[in-house]
C-alpha cells in the first residue's frame, strides 16, 4: 500500500546557491561551530544529522546562505530554524516506530499548520514544498523565522524531538492490512459524511502532485479534522498508515 510521506505536508528545503559562490573560511568555521552547538542542545537533531544522508549537508549550505545577510545574534535561532524544517522532511520512519504520545504530539503540530494553510497559499505551498515555494524562498529568512510561525517553532522543535527520540531502536508498528483497510475506508466514508462530494474528491486526490495545491492542503486539512474525531490510539495507527514508512 502506497503511504503518504509526511514529507509531502511538512517539508522545508531552500535552493542552492550558483557553483560559482565562494565562502570564506571563517564563515565554515562560523557555520560548522553553529551546527555543533545547535546539535548539543538537541539530541534529537544530532541523531538526524548523523542518520539521515543529506541532512547535515543541507543544514550547513541552508544556514550558510542565511548567515551571509543575518546579524550574529540570529545564528542560534537561524540554526534551529533550518533543522527544524529539515526534520519534519526526515521524520516518516520515526513516526511509524514512535509511541502513542511522541505520534499525538506531532499529529497537534501538524493539525494546527494545515488548518491555517487551508487560508494561507504561501505556507501552504511552503508544507507541499511545490517547485514555486521553494523558488520564492531563494534568500529569503526560514519560514520558521518568520511571524507568526516564529511564536511556534518551539512546540514544533519540541514534537520533533519527541518523536525521533521515542522512535530510536523501536520497531515499526502497523495494524494487520485488513484492519488497515477497513479503517482506512471508515476515515473516507467520514470525510464524505462531513465534507460532501468535494471533500471526497479531495481525499483521493491528496497523491497528485500534480493537483491545485489549495485543495490539496484544505484535503489534507479536512483528513486531520476527521482523524481527530478517532480515539486516540486509533488516531495514532491511522497516522503511521497514512503518513508513516
Amino acid at each position: 500500500m502506497r503511504r503518504w510521506p509526511i514529507a509531502a505536508l511538512l517539508v522545508f528545503f531552500a535552493s542552492l546557491p550558483a557553483a560559482a559562490d565562494v565562502t570564506p573560511e571563517g564563515d565554515v568555521d562560523r557555520v560548522q561551530a553553529q551546527i555543533a552547538e545547535t546539535r548539543a542542545r538537541h539530541p534529537a537533531l544530532d541523531l538526524l544529522a548523523r542518520q539521515q544522508p543529506g541532512f547535515e549537508a543541507a543544514w550547513r549550505e541552508q544556514l550558510r546562505q542565511r548567515l551571509v545577510v543575518a546579524p550574529k545574534r540570529e545564528a542560534r535561532a537561524a540554526s534551529e530554524a533550518i533543522a527544524t524544517g529539515l526534520a519534519l522532511n526526515a521524520i516518516n520512519g520515526h513516526l511509524a516506530r514512535a509511541g502513542d504520545p511522541a505520534v499525538e504530539g506531532m499529529f497537534v503540530q501538524q493539525r494546527r499548520l494545515m488548518a491555517a494553510a487551508t487560508d494561507d497559499p504561501a505556507l501552504c505551498a511552503i508544507l507541499l514544498n511545490t517547485p514555486a515555494a521553494r523558488e520564492d524562498r531563494a534568500g529569503t529568512p526560514p519560514w520558521l523565522l518568520q511571524k507568526p510561525w516564529r511564536d511556534g517553532r518551539d512546540d514544533l522543535l519540541a514534537a520533533v524531538s519527541a518523536l525521533v527520540i521515542d522512535a530510536e531502536n523501536k520497531p515499526v508498528r502497523r495494524l494487520p492490512p485488513e484492519q488497515q483497510r477497513g479503517f482506512m475506508q471508515r476515515v473516507a466514508s467520514r470525510i464524505s459524511g462531513r465534507f460532501g462530494a468535494d471533500g471526497l474528491a479531495r481525499y483521493e486526490r491528496l497523491q497528485d502532485e500534480n493537483g491545485a495545491p489549495q485543495a490539496r492542503c484544505r484535503g489534507l486539512h479536512e483528513l486531520f479534522e476527521v482523524l481527530a474525531e478517532q480515539p486516540p490510539a486509533l488516531r495514532a495507527m491511522l497516522l503511521r498508515a497514512y503518513f508513516g514508512q
